[in-house]
């Protein structure tokens, strides 16, 4: 009796222990975040992004942008800070055209109001200009957001680092692909991604991931997408890689689940490509592999788990593996036709796509001039 007594007190320490640590963890994450905010008041109250012209991009389908919009109109009365207009984008016309208008009206800051796909194609024409880029997440994922610290919960902090963040260079990833019939480019053979462009299961998985699911659930929709395309047969590819020597190349033929080409290192809530910058002028190369069926997709979580808290993994049967390279660009050949998203977007099949880098060609404003 009185070694299960020891044990319980035991148990319930621990729990307490742990208990005790989210607590701190959560207060001190709440309290960085008001900092920040406060930090971003005080630059706002000293008139930086003062007197400049603004251009909100608006992707109208989100369920928020009505009432962002709104939000926008009562944070420029209030605080007096200058000029802005609000364009929409249309099915057919997600961002690149809004964007050439507001460069052309001579907006100082460009800000796409919407999801990744709306950040994408704002970037690839704001990109290489001089003027600088902003964001506002109201989409499903919002990957590029959130890994510059934009919490798609904290409208308002997002609101004011578009007005009054630091300005930060980022690098740009796009992709050219042998045009196929039915191939959605938005009018262009090359398209920009900011965070995570894909081919193979990921890619079959946003494909058959519902609209109408991700509206209800947000980016948890994406896991019955990957459910219809769990036993998707492996990829055969042959990848012609530049090195960051900018000279010699490596060229190898795999068999891969994914082959995920990152500019990021964060998805929610994990760490997929954990070397990724987004301004270090390199791209990651990531191929994802495994056997066993369901086995093996679950050990590949788990490292993936494992490596996003910052621990080793060990396993002892190898039933998956994440192959990470990398490079300044690669072409890619696949043996079939296989999806292609950027950013979460789906732009078809191809068998045949180079994925390059454009260093240093965005000013993105961040909330933190340490990220």
């Amino acid at each position: 009796m009185d070694a299960l007594i020891v044990l319980l007190c035991i148990i319930g320490l621990i729990i307490l222990i742990i208990s005790a640590s989210i607590i701190v963890y959560f207060l001190r994450k709440a309290y960085i975040e008001k900092v920040k905010i406060q930090l971003l008041e005080k630059r706002l109250n000293s008139k930086i992004g003062k007197g400049l012209k603004y251009a909100f991009i608006v992707n109208p389908s989100k369920k928020k942008a009505g009432f962002l919009v709104s939000k926008i109109q009562e944070f420029f009365e209030k605080h007096q800070i200058g000029d802005f207009e609000v364009l929409y984008t249309e099915y057919d016309s997600p961002g690149q055209n809004q964007a050439r208008a507001a460069i052309e009206n001579n907006a100082d800051v460009i800000v796409a109001v919407g999801g990744d796909g709306t950040a994408r194609a704002v970037a690839q024409v704001v990109s290489n200009s001089n003027k600088r880029f902003a964001i506002i997440p109201i989409g499903t994922a919002n990957i590029f957001a959130r890994n510059l610290d934009l919490d798609p919960h904290n409208l308002y902090k997002c609101l004011l680092t578009a007005v009054a963040g630091h300005s930060k260079i980022y690098d740009v990833g796009f992709a050219k692909v042998k045009v196929k019939e039915g191939l959605n480019w938005s009018g262009s053979t090359e398209q920009t991604f900011l965070a995570v462009a894909g081919i193979g299961f990921d890619a079959a998985m946003i494909a058959g991931t519902s609209e109408r699911l991700k509206k209800k659930i947000g980016w948890l929709a994406y896991f019955t997408g990957s459910v219809k395309h769990i036993r998707n047969p492996r990829i055969k590819a042959k990848i012609d890689m530049l090195n960051l020597d900018g000279i010699t190349h490596n060229i190898f033929e795999i068999e891969m689940r994914s082959l995920l080409f990152g500019n990021v290192s964060k998805i929610p809530g994990l760490t997929l490509i954990p070397p990724a910058k987004a301004n270090d002028g390199k791209l990651d190369f990531v191929a994802i592999d495994t056997k066993a069926n369901i086995l093996g997709w679950g050990q590949l979580f788990s490292n993936i788990v494992m490596q996003s808290a910052g621990l080793k993994t060990k396993n002892t049967i190898k039933i998956s593996n994440i192959k990470h390279r990398q490079g300044l660009s690669a072409k890619v050949k696949t043996q079939s036709d296989v999806f292609l998203q950027l950013d979460g977007d789906i732009v078809g099949k191809t068998n045949e796509l180079k994925i390059e880098l454009n260093p240093r060609a965005l000013t993105v404003l961040v909330p933190d001039n340490n990220i």
